[in-house]
């Protein structure tokens, strides 16, 4: 923040201003907030939307466990980096823009000062409620408060203009992932296919759920030693994912293999030509036909399914 004091020796009208409220009575500055909210929303929603994605990847490709194709194991590896690294970029682009709206403000502001310099002897005071009566030595504020009259002079600067359309000008990072469909993991075939995610989600989520929770609960006390680099943590936790991953696997193929029988005994056509896509459809899914409602509704009927499924 600006330290602005003008010399005592120069005699004048006490006035008092701070940088935070002259901000936020200023227009341009409200207009930088109107430009800028926007576009971080869409990057962050953008964001959001393929972590989403990646999850149901993720746990697609779980399910699918030594049959997942390593196609698709690289597909889910490469999509993982570079969500991180846009997420990063994002980030770190709106953290510059914040650098660069905090300099240009004080610049501006460093050349709003003098214009008062010649009737008031003006100091910074501090901001918000009762700390807004008093400035940085604890003393009350006194004299005429400078907040709108300042904020009115930044508005019309126009270095602060010029400098503002040269931020705007930098492009925000691209975010988002060019869908790639995967390859189907034939059940009865791969003519059509099932979302493995959403399938999983009708008949086994408290199932999956269970499994997750059993390896957050034994992950999170070893966190602090993963932060701090400990390796026999580090390896631990290794064994604890691979034992989750594990157990979904082997959820996944008790999964696929009553519904193979299934399948195999019904006459419905998409039935007899299905397999698996862990791919989400967010990032392409895989080639053939979505039939993963039909075969929903098809072994909901399927009584013989539905009790083999409940036996533990």
């Amino acid at each position: 923040m600006i330290v602005a004091l003008i010399s005592a020796a120069v005699a004048g009208e006490p006035a008092y201003y701070h940088p935070d409220d002259v901000a936020g009575q200023s227009a341009v500055f409200r207009d930088v907030a109107n430009q800028v909210a926007p576009a971080f929303d869409s990057a962050q929603s953008t964001i959001m939307t393929m972590g989403q994605h990646l999850e149901s990847l993720d746990t697609g490709v779980a399910l699918l466990g030594s049959q997942a194709p390593d196609t698709t194991l690289t597909w889910r590896d490469d999509s993982r980096k570079q969500i991180m690294g846009q997420f990063l970029q994002i980030q770190r682009h709106l953290n510059l823009l914040q650098d660069d709206y905090a300099r240009v403000f004080d610049e501006a502001l460093t050349r709003a000062l003098p214009q008062f310099s010649d009737t008031h002897t003006v100091v910074e005071c501090a901001s918000g409620g009762m700390q807004a009566m008093l400035n940085r030595r604890g003393e009350a504020c006194e004299g005429t408060e400078l907040n709108s009259a300042l904020a009115t002079a930044i508005d019309i600067d126009e270095q602060l203009q010029s400098e503002l359309e040269e931020i705007h000008s930098i492009p925000w990072p691209t975010v988002g992932i060019d869908p790639t469909p995967q390859e189907v993991v034939a059940l009865t075939g791969s003519e059509n296919w099932v979302s493995a995610s959403q399938i999983a989600q009708h008949w086994i989520s408290d199932r999956l759920d269970q499994h997750m929770d059993n390896y957050v609960e034994n992950i999170e006390p070893l966190e602090e030693a993963i932060d701090s680099g400990d390796e026999a943590s580090i390896r631990l936790a290794e064994e604890h994912q691979q034992a989750y991953l594990a157990a979904v696997g082997a959820e996944g193929q008790r999964l696929w293999s009553l519904i193979t029988e299934a399948l195999n005994r019904s006459n419905s056509g998409p039935a007899t030509n299905v397999g698996i896509c862990a791919n989400p459809e967010g990032m392409g899914a895989c080639p053939g036909e979505d039939v993963t409602n039909q075969i929903i509704q098809l072994l909901e009927d399927n009584r013989k399914f539905n009790r083999a499924l409940t036996k533990d």
